[in-house]
This record gives structure tokens, C-alpha cells and sequence, in this order.
């Protein structure tokens, strides 16, 4: 049930633009940044990281200093 969400998580999708907040999509953002902010993508409704935290391999709502040492894909 989405209701539930993690306490690190929170319910998001139907209209919110953008890929999943990972460290992976965080990390490829910097060394590409886009020129203009254009949706691209959309969120399917669910749990994800809350603003300002991104999933890490493990799984991990972190904040975007702790992503630094991941390898996007």
C-alpha cells in the first residue's frame, strides 16, 4: 500500500517530472547538465527518496554529498 511509505520516503508520481532520484541520475546530471529543464520523463506513483535525498545501490535514502563515490550507470 503506497500509504506506507518508509519514514525516509514519501508518496510522489501522476504529473511529477523527472527520473527516479538516484545517486546513478543525480551523478549523470552533473556531468551533463541539461541547457533548458525539460520533462522528459514522469514518475509512476510510489515511494521515493523524500526532496533532497537520492537512492544509493544499497538502496538508501542519502544525501547528494554522500553520493559521491558511486559510478553512475
Amino acid at each position: 500500500k503506497f500509504a506506507d511509505c518508509a519514514p525516509d520516503h514519501e508518496m510522489r508520481g501522476w504529473g511529477s517530472c523527472g527520473p527516479e532520484p538516484t545517486c546513478a541520475n543525480y551523478l549523470r546530471y552533473l556531468r551533463n547538465p541539461p541547457e533548458l529543464k525539460i520533462c522528459t520523463s514522469f514518475l509512476v506513483q510510489g515511494c521515493y527518496c523524500k526532496m533532497g535525498l537520492y537512492k544509493n545501490k544499497e538502496g538508501i535514502c542519502v544525501p547528494k554529498e554522500k553520493c559521491t563515490c558511486e559510478r553512475p550507470d
